[in-house]
């Protein structure tokens, strides 16, 4: 969730730019497949996590009992699928530039004084006074006063904070007889992502049916959202089949794997290229190449940002 410090560099030769006027042209027979800025799809979302005012100077309860859907609006089991509550606080951010940051992955460790976590194990509720820095006790609520900052809470998926992000909630503090209420009570994931994808109005990539499927995007500065393009931040890369339109899978955006007929995917480690030949599927079969029916999609993704739309999504289209 938390972007590193620091970037990295890539050096080596200019960037080969795709020419993407005019109409679609054959792809290479070599297998070359140069992305573009114009080939990418536009999206924007935005976590609106929920807010609680507490009493300043004490020891909240923090409580998800009754959440029963992540933020992708998913089925979710509050001891089975939540495994660590994160807590940050952003001293010099307001709640709407957090949330703006975690949307788009702009957030770094410099923004934070605390960055803590709990454990909560087989139940559904936290104290303040449970979060630890890596083991080590941190007596939290003398630091949870009016004043502080925007505390933010991101409830986990395994136990890398960041990485599978299931709901976002916010903690207030505020003068005593100021409270909502004594606890935070976190119940509807569904409704704090708010977001819009466009997959019409890219440009669509030819490729060739059967192979070779060599992807280059070493040439795509912009992101999805309109921000810069990093490279580094790709994680996995995913080709996916899907019996619908474009329109259609716009619609159900955040259920890319879900509604797929046909997924394959592969770890990215570094790099701006990739074989589409080391996809797999779920049982670890070989990518067997592209049929004529149907939507395929590629996609860029990051499995340690918190917002899980991907950074590049275009839809390829084969090449008799």
């Amino acid at each position: 969730m938390i972007s590193t410090l620091g970037s990295l560099l890539l050096l080596g030769c200019e960037q080969p730019v795709p020419d993407v006027a005019g109409p679609l042209k054959p792809p290479e027979e070599s297998g070359e497949v140069l992305l573009a800025d114009a080939h990418n799809y536009s999206f924007w979302g935005l976590l609106d996590g929920p807010s609680f005012q507490l009493e300043e100077l004490t020891d909240p309860t923090i409580r998800w009992d009754e959440l029963t859907e992540d933020l992708q609006c998913h089925e979710l089991d509050g001891v089975d699928d939540i495994d660590v509550v994160g807590l940050m606080v952003f001293p010099l951010l307001d709640e709407l530039t957090v949330e703006e940051g975690l949307s788009y992955d702009t957030l770094s460790q410099v923004d934070m004084t605390i960055f803590l976590s709990s454990e909560p194990g087989d139940d559904t509720s936290v104290s303040l006074s449970d979060f630890s820095f890596d083991g080590t006790d941190v007596d939290t609520t003398t630091y949870f006063e009016v004043g502080s900052g925007t505390w933010a809470l991101v409830f986990s998926s395994g136990f890398t904070i960041g990485v599978g992000t299931r709901m976002l909630a916010f903690l207030e503090p505020v003068a005593a007889g100021e409270a909502d209420s004594t606890e935070a009570s976190v119940t509807d994931g569904c409704s704090a992502l708010e977001y819009d994808a466009d997959l019409t109005s890219l440009r669509e990539v030819p490729v060739l049916p059967g192979g070779p499927w060599e992807v280059d995007w070493s040439a795509v500065t912009e992101a999805s959202y309109g921000g810069e393009f990093e490279a580094v931040k790709v994680t996995e890369i995913m080709v996916g089949h899907y019996d619908l339109e474009r329109e259609e899978i716009a619609d159900n955006f955040l259920d890319l794997e879900l509604i797929a007929t046909e997924l394959y995917t592969m770890d990215h480690p570094a790099g701006v290229e990739a074989d589409l030949a080391d996809l797999t599927d779920a049982d670890g079969d070989p990518f067997p190449g592209f049929t004529d029916d149907g939507t395929w999609v590629f996609a860029l993704r990051c499995k340690t940002c918190s917002n899980p739309a991907p950074l590049f999504l275009t839809t390829l289209v084969p090449w008799d």
